[in-house]
């Protein structure tokens, strides 16, 4: 029941290619903006020098229209960058709000000082007051912003957009996947069921058992997984008899351990569905040699409404001979499940500390 090697490298080139287009859209998209801030400078610089009451005579205006140039940039870029993110994010409008305010505020004070103290020369003759330059610069602050706010909330509705594509892209990958190589599960379900049968009418405990956790491992991924969320104790009992079915290819002087510990009220929580088993999987298929002594640890913790999954492993030179994982994501397709299903409130790490690799997960509800 493993799936094709073709089925498997095909997920892996096809992100490839993503991403080499994606690096091609960021450079295409930097030198857009590169021409559309030159093209206003050298639009403004012409009006200046021609039409409007600026002191040519007080030194070079290309100064006061650069400084000018620079902090719209800065208002436009810090709210599109900065504050939309924050203001996209579940709880952050008043954030993203204040930060918005203050990044109008805080330029247009900013420019208006310089300008008054120090580029006033190359202004009208006219006498003018500190206000004055606030008024004018803060008009012209204030369209930056909402060029800013209008570009930054358009590129996040875009990738948005592509990221719910992406995700249904794996979804029917993974599917098809699961057609083309498994058998009919109710197929199984009924051998299974036979077999267990002949167990009890045998009496052999051990095979029974294992048995058992079989046909619960399988009902849960074919039937369990289509569902948008499920409880967080339907997970742990997966991952349970998941790892309870490997400890069976195990022989008993193995020196193998895998610790499992829960803290926290796991029964008051709903997640997305095969979000864990991909980090189990990977410390299982890179963290066991049942010639030496192994051992994994796993940890989950739910504290403050937020989920903290983490699992570490030695690290091997030899593999266990695992095939991707049964549940079809690899920790490549669990960062992109994560993006789309938890945009924002979920952080996954990796790292390798003193002869162990570690994976933590956090996801944050509302």
């Amino acid at each position: 029941m493993s799936i094709p090697f073709e089925l498997m490298v095909e997920p892996r080139v096809i992100s490839m290619l993503k991403k080499v287009k994606l690096r091609s859209r960021d450079k295409i998209e930097v030198l857009i903006h590169l021409v559309i801030w030159l093209g206003g400078y050298l639009l403004v610089n012409q009006l200046v020098t021609t039409q409007m009451d600026f002191r040519s005579d007080q030194g070079p205006l290309w100064i006061p229209i650069l400084f000018g140039t620079i902090m719209s940039m800065t208002v436009f870029y810090s709210v599109a960058f900065g504050a939309v993110p924050v203001l996209l994010k579940k709880g952050g409008s008043y954030k993203g709000v204040f930060q918005i305010i203050s990044i109008l505020s805080l330029v247009t004070l900013a420019e208006s000082y310089v300008d008054y103290e120090y580029l006033i020369q190359y202004f009208s003759t006219e006498p003018e007051g500190f206000g004055s330059y606030v008024l004018y610069n803060g008009v012209f602050n204030f369209l930056s912003l909402l060029v800013g706010l209008t570009y930054a909330l358009i590129k996040y509705s875009i990738k948005n957009e592509r990221l719910q594509r992406l995700l249904l892209e794996e979804k029917l990958t993974t599917e098809m996947a699961f057609l083309k190589a498994q058998i009919n599960p109710h197929f199984l379900f009924n051998v299974l069921n036979s077999i267990y049968s002949k167990s009890l009418k045998y009496k052999t405990p051990d095979l029974t058992k294992s048995v058992a956790k079989v046909a619960q491992l399988m009902r849960y991924m074919v039937y369990e997984t289509n569902m948008e969320k499920v409880s967080l104790q339907q997970e742990i009992e997966h991952l349970k008899n998941y790892i309870e079915i490997y400890e069976l290819r195990l022989a008993k002087d193995d020196e193998v351990r895998i610790d499992f510990d829960c803290f926290g009220r796991v029964g008051d929580v709903m997640l997305s569905p095969m979000l864990l088993l991909p980090l189990v999987e990977n410390a299982i298929k890179h963290g066991i040699d049942p010639s030496e002594q192994s051992r994994i640890s796993i940890i989950l913790d739910v504290m403050n409404g937020s989920l903290n999954f983490s699992v570490s492993n030695q690290i091997r030179s030899k593999q266990v001979d695992l095939p991707e994982g049964p549940s079809g994501f690899g920790l490549e397709n669990l960062r992109k499940r994560l993006e789309v299903l938890y945009p924002g409130n979920h952080k996954l790490t990796t790292k390798q500390l003193n002869g162990e690799f570690l994976a933590q997960l956090e996801i944050k509800f509302n």
